[in-house]
């Protein structure tokens, strides 16, 4: 557990002093944009709200997968939510917490190539 207290649900307008907000950044080296792209290069990110990220397939993709921080997303633990469909894939985190916070990647393998999308 991260130890932040905040009061759940965070309503609009009752934010002051109990919310971190943040952008999510996205960076695709040039030479790796054949298989995946980013949706958006930037998402806004509000703690207790929900953070959605999603990266586009542009090529057949034999496997795909997520980490954020370095660390591997898992769907089902703790508030990982991924959804692969046959055009893309998004990673939802609901609710999105302090610790969240950072750099996450798309990874994505086709074939014989592997490369990722960074969303921050």
């Amino acid at each position: 557990s991260s130890g932040i207290n905040a009061e759940w649900p965070l309503r609009p307008g009752d934010l002051d002093g109990k919310t971190s907000e943040g952008i999510f950044e996205v960076a695709l080296p040039l030479e790796e944009k054949d298989l995946v792209e980013a949706l958006k290069d930037t998402v806004d990110f509000v703690e207790g709200g929900i953070v959605q990220l999603q990266c586009n397939k542009l090529e057949v993709i034999t496997e795909l997968w997520w980490t954020c921080n370095g660390k591997r997303m898992e769907a089902g633990k703790e508030n990982v939510i991924i959804r692969n469909k046959k055009a893309y894939s998004q990673l939802i985190l609901k609710p999105a917490k302090l610790s969240d916070k950072g750099t996450c990647t798309c990874h994505a393998k086709g074939h014989g190539s592997e490369e990722s999308v960074d969303i921050q």
